[in-house]
């Protein structure tokens, strides 16, 4: 697949994508303490994602903990 955005010289260049790979427990973590941190009044995030395996588990993941840290969610439809 190409962008209309870029030359198909630049996207040669750039060669092949890398595959989305899961997020670590650790990143996750650091997402939640950027979002939660003292003296933040983030209340509410929207969840977007990729249609690929790795990317459907990191926002399912985060939607997971940040419903368990109480704050407001919902399941999107499908």
């Amino acid at each position: 697949m190409t962008s209309p955005l870029i030359s198909p010289a630049e996207a040669t260049a750039y060669g092949d994508l890398l595959s989305p790979a899961p997020h670590s427990d650790a990143e996750l973590a650091a997402l939640l303490a950027l979002l939660t941190g003292p003296g933040t009044r983030i209340a509410t995030v929207v969840v977007g994602h990729s249609r690929d395996t790795a990317s459907r588990s990191a926002a399912a993941a985060f939607a997971e903990a940040w419903r368990a840290l109480g704050r407001p969610g919902r399941t999107p439809a499908r």
